[in-house]
């Protein structure tokens, strides 16, 4: 009985909330409001705040600004405003869900790096012709397989905004750290749990 609960707590612990937008593939413009997406279950905590995060002091200044306080996580979605001062452009961002406005170093889920790019859509018409120009932008993506910790020296991003990483982890830019379970991680770590209880 005390192994299954053992097992029990450790399969619990290995599911959590999980960002899947933005991402490496999903940037987001420095126009309007921005959706952020995760996936939960309902042993996760029942709201968060999300935060905006950059290392890279040239692109943002002011680290950790706060996008939403006291955000359901059963929506499972939300649109957010751009912080104080309006977004900032560049690469390297990530969105943390932290456990409030108060405690940002106690983190849930962070996304992976994504760009914020210049919306340079526009749209032009007259009583003769009318027409639009569409921004397009070039997509990375990041792949992410096993369980492990990445030092952020590990994990860099390119001239494009692109990264790979062998771990399924990352340390957060404000150094606490994060760990997430790919399905492979979480077999390897069921059949150690199953070893140990032999």
């Amino acid at each position: 009985m005390y192994a299954a609960a053992i097992l029990l707590a450790f399969v619990a612990s290995a599911v959590a909330i999980t960002v899947t937008e933005p991402n490496a593939s999903v940037d987001w413009t420095n126009k309007g409001q921005q959706t952020v997406k995760w996936d939960a279950v309902n042993t996760d905590a029942s709201n968060f705040t999300i935060v905006l995060t950059n290392e890279d002091r040239s692109v943002m200044p002011d680290n950790n600004q706060v996008l939403a306080a006291l955000v359901d996580s059963s929506l499972g979605q939300t649109s957010v405003g751009a912080p104080s001062g309006g977004w900032p452009t560049g690469g390297t961002f990530r969105v943390n869900f932290v456990k409030s406005e108060t405690d940002l170093t106690t983190i849930y889920a962070q996304s992976p790096e994504f760009n914020i790019t210049e919306d340079t859509s526009s749209s032009s018409s007259s009583s003769s012709s009318s027409g639009s120009t569409t921004a397009s932008r070039s997509n990375s993506a990041t792949s992410a397989t096993g369980t492990s910790t990445v030092p952020p020296t590990a994990v860099e991003a390119g001239s494009s905004g692109s990264a790979t990483a062998s771990g399924g982890a990352t340390t957060p830019s404000n150094g606490a750290s994060a760990t997430t379970f790919g399905a492979a991680g979480l077999a390897g770590a069921l059949a150690f749990v199953g070893a140990m209880l032999a």
